[in-house]
């Protein structure tokens, strides 16, 4: 029994509808572990049915089909299978083979012939909260001898079209060459890893490399709402979902460039002072913990992240003996007299020379400003410093113009509300009103006559 949408067997794919950027759905079969891992996704404006079609490198027998519905928070629940039979439809016909719908927590769906339910058991018992869906009788001769399949999603639980991974098992037809189904048996067993029959490592040697080869579980509070991906700075919508700070900033980016301000990706409403995006510290914190802990998995390694890049330097341990005490503050309290010592080594001395802080550029009274300021009002200093660096990495909404002229009526002075006249003088629609009523229809600035229909609205 072999996966033809395997990489190794070099399957091809294409989908009747654009994808999201970086979630294309020639992932489902990549050798790219990242690309496979991200699965595929619909832009967010398609809805269902979207198919998938994916051609095999031979004609095929299909046993079962492995579906996994869910890419982050984006989910779909129904699917069909349709299959290109060699023998008895057209090239470009396909036949519906089965159909089915996911319920409650389930993430996937599997269809198997009955009479392989013992073959698909073997391939697919690690896998939980999977629907098992039978293919009826009438249908199983239409994935016999199948060129290609065809996966239909037909519902999702209100969210884009989404197919996070797809196995395809059976096995090559009898109507196949002997070399080609040599060809095919060659490739697959290359991708099925050795096993080693004589091993002789310590028992602790051989539990760390198993544990470097199971693959980690990432928390679903670590993933971006949007991308899928592990958050290095994550940030609160007022919607409620978290999301990237990359993913927030591209997304301001592709709303500048229709000339729309900051919204939520989710809701669409723009942001304001009491409704805008909020750090999650606390979430970052665990973030931060999480990939330091697991700092050594090669698939962490392309992660960003803040911190845990650079291991720190060991310190050396210090020789006190070395130190003049002449350079340590003597102390003030009662009862502890302070002894003068030098020590006159001379590669002490040399070293407590080059460590000893110059002195900075400055006038006399501001080194001895220095010099005197307290451990309060240093502490006070360094954590003014260290917000203000903090606010300057943060993303800012809103720009201020200090050329801007903000245009008044020139009757009332009033700001609300304005039209344009064509002497290019402002008025408000209370005094626009005022002038059609009293037919005086002329400019209060140059006594420039006009139409009722020559004011333009004026947007700021």
């Amino acid at each position: 029994m072999m996966n033809f949408c395997c990489s190794a067997l070099n399957p091809t794919v294409k989908c009747s509808t654009v994808s999201t950027d970086g979630y294309e759905v020639t992932n489902l079969v990549s050798s790219d572990a990242d690309e496979a891992r991200k699965g595929f996704l619909a832009y967010h404006a398609v809805k269902p049915p979207v198919t998938i079609t994916i051609n095999f490198c031979c004609q095929v027998n299909v046993s079962h089909v492995i579906l996994w519905a869910e890419v982050g928070y984006q989910k779909s629940s129904g699917f069909e299978i349709y299959a290109n039979c060699a023998s008895i439809t057209k090239p470009e016909e396909y036949q519906k083979a089965a159909f089915g719908y996911l319920e409650g927590d389930e993430v996937g769906i599997i269809f198997y012939r009955r009479i392989s339910y013992q073959e698909c058991l073997k391939s697919a018992k690690h896998l939980t909260s999977f629907a098992w869906k039978a293919i009826p009788g009438g249908t199983c001769c239409f994935l016999n001898n199948a060129a290609s399949l065809q996966i239909k999603i037909i519902k999702t639980k209100s969210s884009v079209p989404a197919l996070a991974r797809v196995e395809v098992w059976g096995k090559p037809s009898n109507s196949c060459d002997e070399a080609v189904k040599r060809n095919i048996s060659e490739l697959w067993t290359r991708t099925i890893p050795k096993k080693e029959t004589v091993c002789c490592e310590p028992e602790s040697q051989l539990q760390s490399d198993h544990d470097s080869h199971v693959d980690i579980e990432i928390p679903e509070e670590f993933l971006d709402s949007i991308t899928c991906t592990i958050m290095a700075v994550p940030f609160i919508l007022p919607c409620g979902k978290v999301v990237d700070q990359s993913t927030l900033d591209k997304h301001g980016q592709h709303e500048a460039k229709w000339g729309r301000l900051p919204s939520d990706p989710f809701t669409g409403k723009i942001f304001t002072e009491s409704s805008q995006p909020i750090p999650a510290t606390a979430l970052k914190a665990c973030i931060d913990k999480f990939l330091i802990e697991h700092s050594d998995r090669h698939e962490l390694a392309s992660v960003p992240r803040t911190t845990g890049r650079k291991k720190k330097s060991s310190i050396n341990a210090m020789t006190f003996s070395t130190v003049p005490s002449a350079y340590i503050k003597p102390s003030t309290s009662v009862g502890c007299p302070v002894e003068h010592k030098e020590v006159t080594h001379p590669s002490a001395l040399e070293d407590v020379s080059q460590s000893k802080p110059k002195r900075p550029r400055c006038g006399v009274d501001t080194w001895e400003i220095l010099c005197d300021e307290s451990h309060e009002e240093e502490l006070d200093r360094s954590l003014s410093s260290a917000v203000e660096c903090t606010l300057i990495g943060l993303p800012t909404f809103t720009t201020f113009n200090s050329h801007m002229v903000i245009q008044q009526c020139s009757v009332c002075s009033s700001d609300s509300v304005l039209f344009k006249l064509p002497c290019k003088h402002f008025v408000c629609r209370a005094c626009l009103v005022l002038k059609k009523e009293s037919s005086d229809l002329s400019c209060s600035v140059c006594k420039a006559c006009f139409k009722s229909c020559d004011p333009v609205r004026h947007h700021v």
